[in-house]
């Protein structure tokens, strides 16, 4: 940014249309939405940023548009080495969840732990192939879905814990289907009903997704799990 920009009405129209750009692309990264949200939302910052008082001198009423928003957006992201990036993936998100977990738990559940993330892990990759993120089921949700619907497998939780009196009666069915259907059977080997309640609540904590957002995050992802396995079966048949 020159030195003296901010002076002119001109440089200062093209500064804020730039900061707008920057809340543009970090929203698209954090969420993905239809090119028609996208659009909607470079109208409402360049509202946002056309209301903002003149400053330096300028009385003249600014007036940044859409298409100045998007200019900008295409110049930065032009200009940065997207290569030296990696985006937070459902693999990332899961082994970070995994990592505040253990931590929680001061590794006391260690077995059951590795045995979850494995689990979860193949379940990402599973997905990964077969449906990609979007607005309701980002990278973020479907990590939290994955690893509640594996602590299940692990004998962690059981399925009740991710069931929740607004769903519908149909959801107990697709998580049954998650955990059993051709991802993987819930083992025997529970752990007594203290050590599940702390693994719940530290699940929560490590996820930071609480009573129906938990639930609903492994509602979400058993639905895509049990989508993607039938496109599976259908495609090796």
């Amino acid at each position: 940014i020159a030195p003296n920009c901010l002076d002119t009405k001109e440089g200062l129209t093209s500064v804020l249309a730039r900061c707008a750009a920057v809340v543009l692309v970090i929203e698209k990264i954090n969420c993905a939405k239809q090119h028609g949200s996208h659009a909607k939302t470079a109208h409402r910052l360049a509202l946002m940023a056309s209301a903002l008082e003149p400053s330096r001198g300028t009385d003249r009423p600014l007036e940044v548009t859409a298409a100045d928003v998007k200019a900008q957006e295409q110049a930065m992201l032009k200009s940065i080495p997207w290569q030296k990036f990696l985006l937070p993936s459902c693999a990332s998100w899961l082994s970070l969840f995994v990592l505040r977990f253990d931590t929680l738990m001061h590794g006391s559940a260690v077995p059951f732990v590795a045995r979850a993330l494995e689990h979860a892990m193949t379940c990402a990759g599973l997905l990964t192939m077969w449906r990609a993120p979007d607005a309701e089921r980002p990278p973020r949700r479907i990590a939290t879905g994955l690893l509640a619907i594996s602590f299940v497998c692990a004998g962690l939780l059981v399925l009740d814990d991710l069931t929740h009196p607004s769903f519908d009666d149909i959801a107990p069915q697709v998580l049954v289907a998650a955990v059993s259907h051709g991802i993987g059977q819930a083992v025997a080997e529970e752990v007594p009903p203290e050590a599940r309640r702390r693994a719940l609540m530290g699940l929560e904590v490590a996820t930071d997704a609480f009573g129906l957002e938990l639930c609903t995050a492994a509602k979400l992802t058993a639905e895509s799990l049990r989508s993607a396995l039938s496109e599976t079966q259908a495609n090796q048949g």
